[in-house]
């Protein structure tokens, strides 16, 4: 389970944030290793699963960074936006034991749901767009949508 979206933002916008420059060279050469990483596991069919490092520092705001992980497979490793999507919903689940509970929409599986009105499988980049949240469930009760009382 590759989380190399903090290698991508340090990278990025490191100076913005006072990274020394010696890290993000440290940061840009273990970015550029992951990513001969995420090619050879392509080229040997190796199954990616997706997670994130967001949250943890001031660089990685948390939830603004949640789906970069998701480009990333996209970007380095040749995943379709399906198979990212894919990774991080029910590869995830069949890998911590948890499948027929979560990591896919259906009856008694626990809901934790994003309903957004671009198709992210058909653009892509929607993900990272918050006015794209349609409506947030978590654990079957509806957190936000503006559709007002469901």
């Amino acid at each position: 389970m590759p989380t190399i979206s903090a290698l991508e933002v340090v990278c990025n916008y490191g100076n913005e944030h006072g990274v020394p420059q010696s890290i993000i060279d440290k940061m840009r050469y273990n970015l550029d290793q992951s990513i001969i990483m995420l090619e050879l596991a392509k080229e040997f069919n190796i199954k990616l699963l997706c997670g994130t490092d967001s949250g943890n520092s001031p660089i990685m705001k948390y939830g603004k960074y949640h789906a970069l992980e998701l480009d990333m497979l996209v970007k380095y490793a040749g995943y379709s936006p399906e198979m990212a999507i894919k990774a991080a919903t029910s590869d995830n689940a069949i890998t911590l034991g948890m499948e027929g509970k979560i990591g896919a929409i259906a009856i008694n599986y626990i809901a934790d749901l994003i309903i957004m009105k671009d198709d992210p499988s058909k653009k892509f980049s929607s993900i990272h767009n918050d006015g794209n949240i349609q409506c947030l469930i978590q654990k079957g009760h509806i957190v936000q949508s503006i559709f007002g009382e469901i």
